[in-house]
């Protein structure tokens, strides 16, 4: 079966495709590129069809949904309908509007916030506990869990840390279910990111848009032009600031899952030194291990993607969408807001 997984990334934009386990689309954009012509990238897709199936961009993600059946107000959970200048979100909301235009069999899949295997109480007054593509990457990072370890999903416990060019976000998983999150958002800081907020910086400041979440975070500390992720981890403060946020960020999670292993991806978990590093630190809280990919220039997220695509269309890994229970998401990224406040969406 033919299947196309994308990952919307903050620099770079993934597309895979695989007919069975043979790869036939792999190619990464300039997140930037797709924002002023999309039209590039729904060609390139297009030309691959008949395909039995599309997963993603899902942005923050919605219960397992065919485009079909996805409205207006669908596309405004999965995504705020004012962000203010975030490339990323107007190439995921543009390739929204294309994929329906061409009838692509796309899938829209969920967040963490919406599995039940996540109690609700750990929900509470969070959106962000690891987008949907974090998710596709969680789901590899299961896949391959298994497949090293020669055993079922079900036997399957580990924290998976992704640290990427924009966010570091952290999601666990106890015997093949995921339990718990830290999102970009709602974690430590990331690269871009400040991750959490705090709520006496939050009401204050003046006018509130999601570009915020893409600003104060280790990079903010740089003077100059520098701009080679190899050269910018150097500064003290940026490499600190990336390391110590992930390293919390896992740490945070042993109180909820009780890891075998923990397994790194992401733009940043690539560089060596920060590889080399974040094993070094990681190893107290189990075996660490890279999470490998497929492909040459897709990402991880864009191949976690296409096993959750075999999956619901009942290929090969069946199996693992049942383990994650991922049929039975439900509800929105909204549900779980417990303070006195008006939520702008």
């Amino acid at each position: 079966m033919k299947v196309v997984g994308i990952d919307p990334g903050t620099k770079g934009f993934s597309v895979l495709g695989m007919d069975g386990d043979k790869i036939f689309l792999d190619e990464m954009f300039p997140t930037q590129e797709i924002v002023s012509n999309m039209n590039k990238l729904v060609k390139i897709v297009t030309g691959y069809m008949p395909f039995d199936a599309l997963v993603g961009p899902s942005g923050y993600g919605l219960p397992v949904t065919s485009i079909n059946n996805a409205s207006e107000e669908d596309f405004d959970i999965m995504l705020p309908r004012k962000s203010g200048k975030v490339p990323v979100n107007d190439a995921i909301k543009s390739f929204f509007y294309s994929a329906k235009k061409n009838k692509l069999p796309l899938y829209f899949t969920p967040g963490v916030i919406h599995l039940q295997t996540v109690p609700a109480y750990r929900k509470a007054n969070k959106l962000d506990m690891g987008t949907a593509d974090k998710l596709c990457c969680a789901a590899l990072a299961l896949q391959q869990c298994a497949l090293r370890n020669k055993k079922p999903y079900s036997k399957c416990s580990f924290i998976f840390l992704e640290v990427g060019y924009g966010f570091t976000a952290a999601i666990g998983i106890n015997n093949g279910k995921v339990v718990d999150g830290l999102g970009g958002t709602s974690g430590f800081a990331g690269f871009l990111s400040p991750g959490t907020i705090d709520a006496e910086l939050a009401i204050r400041i003046k006018e509130q848009h999601q570009e915020v979440v893409f600003t104060g975070g280790a990079i903010s500390q740089l003077t100059g032009k520098q701009t080679e992720l190899e050269k910018i981890v150097k500064s003290k403060g940026v490499w600190e600031t990336v390391i110590e946020s992930a390293v919390k960020d896992v740490a945070a999670l042993t109180v909820t899952t009780k890891p075998e292993e923990i397994i790194i991806s992401g733009r940043l978990a690539r560089i060596p030194v920060v590889q080399k590093e974040l094993k070094k630190r990681l190893s107290e809280y189990g075996r660490v291990f890279t999470l490998t990919r497929k492909a040459k220039n897709a990402s991880e997220g864009a191949e976690g993607a296409v096993l959750l695509g075999r999956g619901l269309i009942g290929d090969k890994y069946a199996d693992l969408i049942k383990s994650i229970e991922l049929k039975k998401a439900k509800g929105t990224m909204y549900d779980y807001v417990t303070m006195k406040v008006e939520v702008k969406r």
